[in-house]
């Protein structure tokens, strides 16, 4: 769950948190980068790299945005294998839905020559777009009613992200509180991801909380 606490999800989880958007609508996350590093590794052996091992983090920040009542769908797709590479696929793409919103998510891990990570949120009061070349360095405006905001992001994902989710944990422990990365939204986060895979698997569409594993033989056991 570190990638909660990066500095524009952190932003715009709490924004959300807060009401400041008003009832969320849309979310939609555009990532492109290079993950090809991986040939030759474990992973590589990995269908679902993209989907399972990368993409965890964004449907953990979609679960902690969308609404907690919503009753969701998804809908999910692979590329085919990058065969020149000898590696699984490392295009997908999910769509999720539920009464009054969507969210998109598509992931391009096959970009070698230049990248991009891009997050808009929309509700019924306001808006959040954040832009960059990696998810390590965003730069984010805020539309309100009132007017339009640049808040100045400090921090990055790694490391800070790592001391958000130990420091909420430890926080809620001292505070007696729950903390903002339960266990309960880490359960909600992989019911999203194994209902992605599913889909992806199927070609159908599939409720979240109907798939509550992965088929046996998913990830290798070395991985």
């Amino acid at each position: 769950q570190n990638g909660r606490f990066a500095q524009h999800f952190s932003y715009i989880r709490e924004m959300v948190s807060a009401g400041h958007l008003g009832d969320i609508t849309s979310i939609h996350t555009n990532i492109q980068w290079d993950h090809t590093w991986i040939k030759g590794t474990p992973f590589a052996k990995m269908r679902d790299i993209v989907l399972y091992d990368f993409a965890i983090h964004w449907f953990d920040f979609m679960s902690s945005v969308i609404p907690k009542d919503a009753t969701l769908a998804v809908v999910a797709k692979r590329s085919a294998a990058r065969l020149d590479l000898n590696l699984p696929p490392l295009e997908a793409s999910v769509i999720i839905t539920w009464s009054g919103g969507q969210a998109t998510m598509a992931f391009n891990a096959g970009c070698v020559y230049g990248s991009g990570d891009e997050t808009t949120i929309v509700g019924t009061r306001g808006s959040i777009r954040s832009t960059g070349p990696d998810s390590g360095s965003q730069s984010m405006t805020v539309n309100l009613p009132d007017g339009k905001a640049v808040p100045m992001l400090q921090g990055k994902w790694f490391n800070d992200g790592f001391r958000g989710t130990m420091g909420e944990l430890l926080s809620a422990v001292e505070q007696k509180r729950e903390p903002r990365n339960s266990a309960a939204g880490n359960l909600r986060s992989l019911m999203l991801c194994f209902a992605a895979i599913e889909s992806a698997n199927t070609g159908g569409s599939v409720c979240v909380g109907d798939i509550t594993r992965l088929p046996s033989g998913s990830i290798p056991d070395h991985v």
